[in-house]
């Protein structure tokens, strides 16, 4: 992303969770709207170094725990990458998991996908983004990455 698609990601935020580095510089942030039926997870960027450490997972879980404990059970967010659904996906499954074992309510995951066409006007990513699950990958084939195609993604959990 270029540091204007950064800062228009970064500064319409109501919630802003922000990772900081030992010398308390801002090595990426994620952020959230609450809406009126649902839970905005707009945006999150990590520097290069800080990705494949689980740190987007953490951020993401930070995030929905937080709307969870005063706003709805649907989140939406929009992407090109399927790592960022199957990383959303892990994080509410384990929260419904949680809940199963508690014996409280949340007991299901359901997401569905709506094709954004040329929504970002461009690729975000330098090459084409895949998760290790071969089913979701296959979902994010249809997207047509250089006019800038995404899916708009919904999560309900009940």
């Amino acid at each position: 992303m270029t540091p204007q698609e950064v800062l228009d990601h970064l500064l319409p935020n109501e919630v802003l969770f922000v990772l900081l580095d030992e010398q308390r510089r801002g090595r990426g942030f994620a952020g959230l709207e609450r809406r009126t039926y649902y839970t905005d997870l707009t945006g999150a960027v990590l520097g290069k170094e800080e990705q494949r450490r689980g740190l987007y997972r953490a951020l993401t879980r930070e995030r929905i725990e937080y709307s969870l404990a005063f706003a709805g059970h649907t989140f939406k967010t929009r992407t090109q990458n399927p790592r960022v659904e199957a990383g959303i996906c892990s994080v509410l499954e384990e929260i419904t998991e949680e809940n199963r074992r508690g014996h409280r309510p949340l007991q299901s995951l359901m997401v569905t996908r709506e094709s954004k066409p040329g929504l970002y006007g461009r690729m975000l990513t330098a090459k084409r983004p895949l998760s290790s699950n071969e089913k979701l990958n296959a979902h994010y084939e249809q997207l047509c990455y250089e006019r800038g195609d995404a899916f708009e993604l919904t999560f309900s959990l009940k």
